[in-house]
């Protein structure tokens, strides 16, 4: 009966129920002036539910704790069993637990043997955790079942081994083997009884006769190496099996609680060509020993070289000159690795991984791990009605969770079902230029301009294609890697070519990185360290792009390589003038080491070069390496981003620079020290590249070699036009104004009232406002004001002393 409410109470209405109470159903069904009980579906309420919850827990407890009772009881008195002497009662004998315990294990080893009675305590253990946990007992039930089979099994082999020794077999086995022995006979018995035993152990272990081959086969050559291959085997004994069609799990009843996932796939690389191909995966079997990541590297291959190369009488290669190339011995060698990464570590990581989005409710499981010098990559696959986002958004608090330097998420992984994960290695392998060009990608690629990046994130060379990139764009902030990279790729095109076949133009700014390379023969002008003589650099490069195509035109060739394929067939018609005819053209790679000054000094006369060289010049052959190290609008216009389809990103400060550069998040995930995302032309994903390390010392080296092969005072192969005017438009334009009183007088009235201002010129020179702004430019080009400023007068850079020295009267 509900208790009525007492009449007159104050604080409750009739009908609403009491603080804390609420009503299943809704307050507006409960009678007026009634408490209801707050009830489930079966009509229990939640102090009965509670109740039974507390003594489901209780007797789950107490039923543990008679189980552990139990082994502890049956152990102790199988450990002290002794034969009770000829007829004598069993409980008679000596056993530490007593007359009960004697009896009791006196019954154990009649009814199972010695050796088997050990399995009612162990099975009391497991039963007692168990109960402890929880867990549904169907499983245990069944795996229960095959060991008492298993051991009846081996009891019968025991009895049949010694039928006197029934004290090993026990009684059940004894009878057994009796049993077989009377009707097969010795040599029947044993067959069936151990055909019996291996087609158990087959279905309840999954094991095949490949297994016992193999076993068998590792034993005999080396008893430590079988027993390794034998513990590989029993550990994976799943993963050991094709890979076709995963096998449902027998015998297993359903849980409410999710199951432990399989173990994933541990997937080193194959690639058979350059590194402008798509990454393939070669599957390799769980379980492994261990993966050494040296073992993932190539084995060292002499570096290809042109298809122009001979050998010299020495043996070393020579270029189509008579120049040797450099050699490898030039380059450090790599240092081998002493961590060890086991498969069982990694699939310790992709459990903790497993867990950790599990913690964050997301459901999932990892099906593949890509382990790499610098980053290991979990594939993993949601569960239904995960959403990718959900994962993506993750990345800050995985990196919190498994305490990782950064994470880098890959959702989805083009044309796969999966989540890719990059978690970086515990310690990161340094990568060599050596191995790069010692590897068999970069012999096996034909690429004319091979520039060795680095490896990927599996650990295998990168190679790509200058004349397919056909220009690139390299970003990242200072310490991220950016003139180590631009170093690799200098080195590994004087590792490819001589003076004869490329050229090169170097512009650096910061008088720092490209400074070392002075005096080289594949130089057309010293590298250029000042930024007027940088947009000269940067209209002759124009110039004999415009010179190459009239060339060509002549012929028909519609690229460089059609051309040289004309020349060397003599398919080139001599000049109307009775002059030679022309040869080969070489490849020129433009490389200007710091963009970012060249923009804030001259931005006009370096950004409409740069753009011509990018939109036409790829077919000349040039082309042009672009480095900064300040990704902003104002140095990477979109002018110039948009002629530059390949770019490189390094590690960045935020989110903004990396979509500067790439289009797209991640650049500021890298973990540094030559990590880079590699954009390649006309692919909507970039790539991640571990970047190869060359030192000063070897990038001395090389330079030494080939300064020791140019000849003192002559300009490079094919390069004898190259002249810089002392003075060029400029500076004649300079003189121009110089001379021009109208100028001079402009600049006296902006340096007397210190501002930069068109209207004031209007006013004190009495003349129109487009004369007055063409005189502010000119002032500009002078260096006497600063640049337009908006609504703002411009900023005077000058004063009367500096006026005094031009000759400004």
């Amino acid at each position: 009966m509900p208790r009525q409410s007492p009449p007159g109470r104050r604080g409750r209405r009739p009908g609403h129920p009491g603080p804390g109470l609420r009503s299943a159903e809704g307050p507006r069904d409960a009678p007026s002036g009634t408490r209801p009980r707050h009830t489930d579906d079966q009509g229990r309420s939640r102090q009965d539910r509670v109740a039974s919850s507390i003594s489901h827990t209780r007797q789950r407890q107490i039923l543990a704790v008679l189980l552990g009772a139990l082994a502890v009881l049956t152990a102790a008195s199988l450990a002290t069993f002794e034969v009770p002497p000829p007829g004598a009662a069993p409980w008679f004998a000596p056993n530490a637990c007593g007359p009960v315990g004697a009896a009791l294990a006196w019954a154990l080893v009649w009814a199972f043997g010695r050796a088997a009675s050990w399995l009612v305590p162990v099975g009391a253990v497991l039963w007692a955790w168990n109960r402890l946990r929880d867990r549904a007992p169907g499983p245990l039930a069944l795996s229960s079942a095959v060991g008492g089979l298993l051991a009846f099994e081996a009891c019968t082999l025991l009895g049949l081994g010694g039928l006197d020794r029934w004290t090993w077999s026990g009684g059940w086995g004894f009878a057994a083997a009796l049993a077989l022995h009377s009707a097969l006979g010795t040599v029947g018995s044993w067959i069936v009884a151990g055909a019996l035993l291996g087609v158990t152990a087959l279905a309840a272990s999954e094991l095949g006769f490949h297994w016992i081959a193999r076993l068998v086969r590792g034993a005999l050559h080396v008893p430590a190496a079988g027993a390794r291959s034998a513990w590989a085997m029993f550990a994976g004994r799943r993963e050991a099996r094709a890979p076709a069609a995963a096998k449902p799990a027998r015998g297993r009843a359903a849980r409410s609680e999710p199951e432990t996932p399989a173990r994933p796939r541990i997937v080193a690389p194959a690639r058979s060509g350059a590194g402008d191909d798509e990454p393939a995966a070669r599957q390799i079997p769980l379980p492994l020993p261990s993966v050494r990541q040296s073992d993932m590297r190539p084995k060292p291959r002499p570096a290809a070289r042109p298809a122009a190369v001979a050998a010299g009488a020495d043996g070393a290669p020579v270029a189509a000159s008579g120049d040797p190339f450099p050699s490898l011995s030039l380059l450090q060698l790599p240092d081998q690795p002493e961590d060890v990464v086991t498969a069982a570590d990694l699939t310790h990581d992709a459990n903790l991984l497993v867990t950790k989005l599990a913690d964050f409710g997301i459901a999932g499981r990892v099906t593949e791990i890509h382990p790499g010098p610098v980053v290991t990559t979990f594939e993993v696959e949601p569960a239904a009605g995960v959403k990718v986002n959900q994962i993506a958004a993750r990345e800050d608090d995985l990196a919190l969770a498994l305490k990782a330097q950064r994470i880098r998420i890959i959702a989805p992984i083009p044309g796969k079902g999966t989540v890719g994960v990059e978690i970086p290695n515990r310690k990161r392998r340094t990568v060599y230029l050596r191995e790069v060009l010692a590897s068999a990608p970069y012999e096996a690629s034909d690429a004319a301009l091979k520039v060795p990046l680095g490896v990927d994130v599996v650990g295998q060379p990168f190679v790509g294609d200058l004349t397919r990139m056909p220009h690139v764009l390299v970003a990242g902030a200072t310490g991220s890697g950016k003139s180590v990279c631009l170093n690799a790729v200098i080195t590994g095109l004087l590792f490819q070519h001589g003076p004869d076949t490329l050229q090169m133009v170097m512009v650096d700014p910061k008088m720092l990185e490209l400074s070392a390379y002075n005096g080289i023969p594949h130089l057309v002008m010293p590298v250029v360290t000042e930024p007027k003589r940088a947009s000269r650099a940067l209209r002759w490069a124009v110039a004999e792009m415009e010179k190459r195509y009239k060339l060509m035109a002549t012929t028909g060739a519609r690229n460089i390589a059609a051309y040289n394929d004309k020349v060397a067939k003599g398919e080139v018609p001599a000049p109307e003038d009775g002059s030679a005819p022309p040869g080969r053209l070489s490849y020129i790679v433009v490389v200007i080491d710091e963009l970012a000054d060249l923009m804030l000094t001259a931005p006009a006369e370096i950004e409409e070069p740069i753009a011509r060289l990018a939109q036409m010049a790829r077919a000349v052959g040039i082309h042009l390496v672009l480095a900064t190290q300040r990704p902003s609008v104002d140095v990477i216009t979109g002018v110039i981003k948009a002629n530059f389809p390949s770019r490189i990103a390094f590690q960045v400060a935020s989110k903004t620079d990396s979509r500067t550069v790439l289009d797209m998040n991640g650049a500021e995930n890298l973990l540094g020290h030559g990590d880079m995302l590699f954009m390649p032309a006309g692919k909507p994903e970039p790539w991640r590249i571990h970047g190869a390390y060359v030192s000063e010392e070897e990038t001395a080296r090389v330079v030494d070699f080939w300064k020791a092969r140019a000849t003192p005072g002559a300009p490079p192969p094919l390069a004898t036009d190259v002249v810089l005017p002392e003075h060029d438009e400029d500076e004649e334009a300079e003189d121009d104004f110089m001379s021009d009183e109208l100028v001079q007088e402009a600049a006296r009235i902006v340096v007397m009232h210190n501002q930069g201002s068109t209207s004031l010129l209007q006013r004190r020179l009495k003349v129109g406002y487009s004369r007055a702004g063409r005189l502010m430019d000119q002032l500009e080009q002078l260096g006497v004001v600063g640049p337009f400023n908006g609504s703002k007068a411009r900023e005077v850079l000058v004063d009367q002393h500096w006026l005094q020295q031009r000759g400004f009267e």
